[in-house]
C-alpha cells in the first residue's frame, strides 16, 4: 500500500526513468517506502534549485503572521549556518546537475512541487 501522496507515484510509468527530489527527511523516509521495489525510480534527499546550494526551510508569513504549519514552509538559501541547523539544512540541486549525474540529454516530462521556489529555478 502507498504512503502519502500516490498521485506522484509512478504506477502510470512503468518504463520511464523517474528522479524523485525530496527535500524533508520525513517525507524523504515515506518515499523510500513508496518507491521499494520500483527500479525505475532514483529517490534522493534533496531540494531542486537555480544553483548547487545548501538550503533550509522557512516559515511563510502572510501580512506579518507566521503560517507555522508544516505546508506553510519554503525553501531559501544559506550561506552561513551553525550546528543546531544541520539536521534541516538540505541540498539543492540543478536542473542540469541531474541530467549529468543520470546521463540524459533532456527529459521529457515534469512533475514539480517546489513550495514557491518556483522563481528561483
Amino acid at each position: 500500500m502507498l504512503k502519502g501522496h500516490s498521485n506522484v507515484m509512478p504506477l502510470g510509468f512503468p518504463v520511464a526513468n523517474i528522479i524523485s527530489l525530496e527535500p524533508s527527511k520525513k517525507n524523504y523516509e515515506t518515499l523510500l517506502l513508496n518507491v521499494n521495489g520500483l527500479g525505475n525510480v532514483n529517490p534522493l534527499p534533496a531540494g531542486l534549485w537555480k544553483s548547487m546550494s545548501q538550503l533550509r526551510f522557512v516559515n511563510c508569513t502572510v501580512n506579518g503572521n507566521s503560517w507555522e504549519r508544516e505546508w506553510g514552509l519554503q525553501v531559501e538559501e544559506v550561506s552561513n549556518w551553525n550546528e543546531m541547523e544541520a539536521e534541516i539544512i538540505m541540498t539543492g540541486l540543478t536542473v542540469e546537475f541531474l541530467l549529468r549525474l543520470f546521463d540524459l540529454p533532456s527529459f521529457d516530462f515534469a512533475k514539480i512541487d517546489i513550495e514557491r521556489s518556483e522563481k528561483e529555478i
